[in-house]
């Protein structure tokens, strides 16, 4: 392969710079979720938050805790089973943002939700709805299926929102012949 190439690409090949993206979200989280009764079933029972939290790490625990004792409202986190030193453990997000969504598939690939406040500590299994909601697809249709399909669905899925601001920073721009037909370095060269 000609070297050349990849030091001097083709104008049309070449690399661009979008517009700047979004800040970043770093809360939010517990309105996109849904609000279960506290007597859903799908509540974890008091054995399993139980396990849940001893197998947290101290920093983990202590996040867990500060939350926990919250009295105006309710927090909410997401938490994921990871495996340290050959041993489970629940991490708990340490902002209200949902972490990456997999499909449900694999160790660490579900993401459980936490809910503290009021001295108690609720979790359960993050539900379809919330995957596709997290994913710019609220009003998706997903009557009819299986959290677990829902999950698999937009597991792994390119968010919504961020397929919008691409296509509006930068495949429009391209499409319409807005984006400069030189590179970078091809314009600093001149």
């Amino acid at each position: 392969m000609d070297r050349g190439v990849l030091r001097r690409p083709h104008p049309r090949h070449a690399p661009r710079t979008p517009a700047n993206p979004p800040a970043h979200v770093t809360d939010g989280l517990g309105e996109t979720l849904e609000r279960l009764d506290n007597d859903d079933p799908r509540w974890w029972d008091e054995d399993r938050v139980a396990a849940f939290i001893d197998s947290m790490s101290g920093v983990q625990r202590s996040r867990l805790d500060q939350l926990s004792k919250q009295r105006r409202r309710y927090q909410w986190r997401t938490a994921y089973r990871r495996t340290r030193g050959g041993v489970p453990v629940w991490e708990m997000r340490p902002d209200a943002v949902s972490g990456c969504l997999r499909t449900p598939r694999g160790g660490s690939s579900k993401q459980a939700v936490v809910r503290m406040g009021y001295g108690k500590v609720s979790i359960r299994w993050m539900t379809g709805a919330e995957y596709a909601a997290l994913m710019g697809a609220a009003e998706y249709k997903i009557d009819g299926f299986r959290d677990s399909q829902v999950q698999f669905a937009f597991g792994d899925a390119v968010a919504v929102p961020a397929v919008g601001w691409l296509a509006e920073h930068y495949l429009k721009p391209l499409v319409k012949g807005e984006l400069a037909a030189r590179s970078d370095c091809q314009a600093k060269a001149q």
